[in-house]
């Protein structure tokens, strides 16, 4: 969302503004949106909705399932490090970090108290 850093601003001529956008690219063309509002988000799981003014047909969606994937499924990984791992497939990131996308497929699920699922 676009907002000053200070409500009321004490100096008007310095006066940073923040925001939210939504950043749509193809080629050499960038197009900028603001973000009209957070609808919701889940932000254990990386999820947010966002509503934005978009011209129509610009964006194809993804489906989204509040459900979990089953177990056995294959997934992609993105592990970050604040330092150098050892092991290959690193590659520098953002802010002097280094990502990792890694295959994997669900074993089973852990809720936040430690407890796992049974398979019926």
């Amino acid at each position: 969302m676009l907002q000053p850093k200070e409500i009321p601003p004490s100096n008007i001529d310095q006066h940073v503004l923040t925001g939210t956008f939504v950043c749509m690219g193809l080629g050499d063309t960038l197009k900028i949106y603001p973000a009209a509002e957070i609808v919701s988000s889940i932000p254990r799981s990386d999820v947010i909705l966002i509503s934005a003014a978009l011209p129509e047909g610009t964006l194809k969606t993804l489906p989204l399932s509040p459900y979990p994937a089953p177990i056995g499924n294959p997934i992609r990984a993105h592990f970050v490090s604040h330092r150098r791992p050892f092991d290959q497939g690193w590659n520098p990131w953002i802010g002097d970090t280094w990502a990792k996308w890694a295959k994997g497929h669900i074993l089973g699920y852990r809720d936040l108290a430690g407890r796992e699922t049974t398979v019926g």
